[in-house]
Protein backbone atom coordinates (compact mmCIF):
# COMPACT_ATOMS: atom_id res chain seq x y z
CA UNK A 1 0.00 0.00 0.00
CA UNK A 2 1.25 3.23 -0.83
CA UNK A 3 0.31 6.24 1.49
CA UNK A 4 0.03 10.09 1.39
CA UNK A 5 -0.16 11.96 4.32
CA UNK A 6 -1.82 15.09 5.17
CA UNK A 7 -0.72 16.84 8.55
CA UNK A 8 -1.63 19.75 10.44
CA UNK A 9 -2.98 20.99 13.77
CA UNK A 10 -6.46 20.83 14.90
CA UNK A 11 -8.81 22.39 13.05
CA UNK A 12 -6.52 23.54 9.89
CA UNK A 13 -8.78 21.98 7.26
CA UNK A 14 -7.15 18.11 7.04
CA UNK A 15 -10.91 16.68 6.72
CA UNK A 16 -11.60 19.98 4.37
CA UNK A 17 -8.88 19.31 2.26
CA UNK A 18 -9.38 15.25 2.17
CA UNK A 19 -13.10 16.07 0.94
CA UNK A 20 -12.29 18.37 -1.73
CA UNK A 21 -9.67 15.95 -3.07
CA UNK A 22 -11.86 12.97 -2.95
CA UNK A 23 -14.53 15.25 -4.88
CA UNK A 24 -11.83 15.77 -7.11
CA UNK A 25 -10.81 12.53 -7.94
CA UNK A 26 -14.05 11.33 -8.95
CA UNK A 27 -14.93 7.65 -6.95
CA UNK A 28 -17.09 4.88 -8.79
CA UNK A 29 -18.21 4.14 -5.21
CA UNK A 30 -17.89 5.65 -1.48
CA UNK A 31 -18.37 3.78 1.92
CA UNK A 32 -17.68 4.74 5.20
CA UNK A 33 -16.05 2.39 7.48
CA UNK A 34 -18.28 1.32 10.65
CA UNK A 35 -15.77 0.48 13.31
CA UNK A 36 -16.58 -1.72 15.73
CA UNK A 37 -14.20 -1.29 18.66
CA UNK A 38 -15.76 -4.33 20.38
CA UNK A 39 -15.24 -7.50 17.81
CA UNK A 40 -13.59 -6.05 14.21
CA UNK A 41 -15.37 -8.90 12.85
CA UNK A 42 -18.86 -6.99 13.39
CA UNK A 43 -17.01 -3.80 11.69
CA UNK A 44 -19.19 -2.71 7.60
CA UNK A 45 -19.28 -0.30 5.02
CA UNK A 46 -21.87 1.44 4.28
CA UNK A 47 -22.59 2.55 1.15
CA UNK A 48 -21.69 6.60 1.31
CA UNK A 49 -20.61 9.51 -0.58
CA UNK A 50 -17.99 12.12 -1.14
CA UNK A 51 -20.49 15.01 0.28
CA UNK A 52 -19.62 12.94 3.13
CA UNK A 53 -16.59 12.72 3.97
CA UNK A 54 -15.34 14.28 6.91
CA UNK A 55 -13.61 13.53 10.27
CA UNK A 56 -14.52 9.92 9.64
CA UNK A 57 -12.81 6.55 7.65
CA UNK A 58 -14.08 5.78 4.48
CA UNK A 59 -13.08 3.66 1.28
CA UNK A 60 -13.02 4.84 -1.98
CA UNK A 61 -12.70 3.21 -5.47
CA UNK A 62 -11.31 4.18 -7.88
CA UNK A 63 -11.36 2.16 -11.54
CA UNK A 64 -11.09 -1.25 -8.72
CA UNK A 65 -8.95 0.42 -6.93
CA UNK A 66 -9.44 0.58 -3.18
CA UNK A 67 -8.24 3.83 -1.53
CA UNK A 68 -8.48 3.71 2.75
CA UNK A 69 -9.15 7.77 3.53
CA UNK A 70 -8.77 8.33 6.88
CA UNK A 71 -10.51 12.03 6.98
CA UNK A 72 -9.95 12.01 10.82
CA UNK A 73 -6.73 11.53 12.54
CA UNK A 74 -6.82 8.58 14.50
CA UNK A 75 -6.04 9.94 17.92
CA UNK A 76 -9.58 11.54 17.23
CA UNK A 77 -11.48 8.59 16.00
CA UNK A 78 -9.60 7.03 18.18
CA UNK A 79 -8.48 3.87 15.92
CA UNK A 80 -5.16 2.88 15.24
CA UNK A 81 -3.75 2.84 11.62
CA UNK A 82 -3.21 -0.78 12.32
CA UNK A 83 -6.28 -1.53 13.11
CA UNK A 84 -8.06 -0.21 10.55
CA UNK A 85 -6.08 -2.08 7.99
CA UNK A 86 -6.88 -5.23 9.63
CA UNK A 87 -10.49 -4.42 9.54
CA UNK A 88 -10.41 -3.94 6.07
CA UNK A 89 -8.45 -7.28 5.27
CA UNK A 90 -11.63 -8.70 7.39
CA UNK A 91 -14.01 -7.18 5.15
CA UNK A 92 -11.82 -8.47 1.78
CA UNK A 93 -10.74 -5.23 0.87
CA UNK A 94 -7.44 -4.93 -1.03
CA UNK A 95 -6.46 -1.80 0.12
CA UNK A 96 -3.98 -0.22 -2.25
CA UNK A 97 -3.44 3.61 -1.86
CA UNK A 98 -4.08 5.69 1.66
CA UNK A 99 -4.85 9.22 2.42
CA UNK A 100 -3.98 9.78 5.59
CA UNK A 101 -4.97 12.68 7.83
CA UNK A 102 -2.37 13.42 10.95
CA UNK A 103 -2.00 15.88 14.01
CA UNK A 104 1.34 17.05 13.76
CA UNK A 105 1.86 16.11 17.29
CA UNK A 106 0.11 12.30 18.47
CA UNK A 107 -0.23 13.12 22.19
CA UNK A 108 -2.52 10.03 23.05
CA UNK A 109 -0.51 7.38 24.36
CA UNK A 110 -0.53 4.32 22.25
CA UNK A 111 -0.65 6.12 18.65
CA UNK A 112 2.54 6.69 16.28
CA UNK A 113 0.69 7.00 12.99
CA UNK A 114 4.17 7.68 11.15
CA UNK A 115 5.52 3.95 12.45
CA UNK A 116 2.47 1.73 12.07
CA UNK A 117 2.42 2.94 8.07
CA UNK A 118 6.10 2.15 7.35
CA UNK A 119 5.48 -1.30 8.37
CA UNK A 120 2.30 -0.92 6.32
CA UNK A 121 3.32 0.50 3.31
CA UNK A 122 5.49 3.15 1.05
CA UNK A 123 5.57 7.10 1.77
CA UNK A 124 4.60 9.13 -1.26
CA UNK A 125 3.96 12.33 0.06
CA UNK A 126 3.52 14.35 3.44
CA UNK A 127 1.00 17.79 2.60
CA UNK A 128 1.81 19.89 5.56
CA UNK A 129 -1.13 22.04 6.08
CA UNK A 130 -2.55 25.26 7.76
CA UNK A 131 -5.99 26.63 8.04
CA UNK A 132 -6.48 29.45 5.34
CA UNK A 133 -8.18 32.11 7.36
CA UNK A 134 -10.66 33.48 4.37
CA UNK A 135 -14.40 32.56 4.33
CA UNK A 136 -13.56 32.25 0.40
CA UNK A 137 -11.14 29.91 0.94
CA UNK A 138 -12.27 27.68 -2.06
CA UNK A 139 -11.51 30.33 -4.22
CA UNK A 140 -7.73 31.00 -2.94
CA UNK A 141 -4.86 30.22 -4.87
CA UNK A 142 -3.04 28.48 -1.95
CA UNK A 143 -6.09 25.93 -1.29
CA UNK A 144 -6.60 25.51 -5.75
CA UNK A 145 -2.67 24.68 -5.80
CA UNK A 146 -2.82 22.39 -2.71
CA UNK A 147 -5.92 20.39 -3.87
CA UNK A 148 -4.28 19.89 -7.53
CA UNK A 149 -0.53 19.04 -6.31
CA UNK A 150 -2.51 16.32 -3.93
CA UNK A 151 -4.57 15.38 -6.56
CA UNK A 152 -1.81 15.08 -9.45
CA UNK A 153 0.60 12.91 -6.43
CA UNK A 154 -2.59 10.25 -6.31
CA UNK A 155 -4.02 10.02 -10.00
CA UNK A 156 0.08 9.15 -10.61
CA UNK A 157 0.42 6.39 -7.45
CA UNK A 158 -2.58 4.34 -7.78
Amino acid sequence: MKYILITGTKDSGKSTTIQELCRQLKPNEVWKLEISNKDFKESNLEKSNVELIFNNVFVLRINDINILVVAGCPTEICTRIKDLLEICKILGLNISFAIIAKRYFERKKGFNTLEELSNSGIFIHEEMISKINNSDFLENNIWMDRIKRLKSIVQKNI
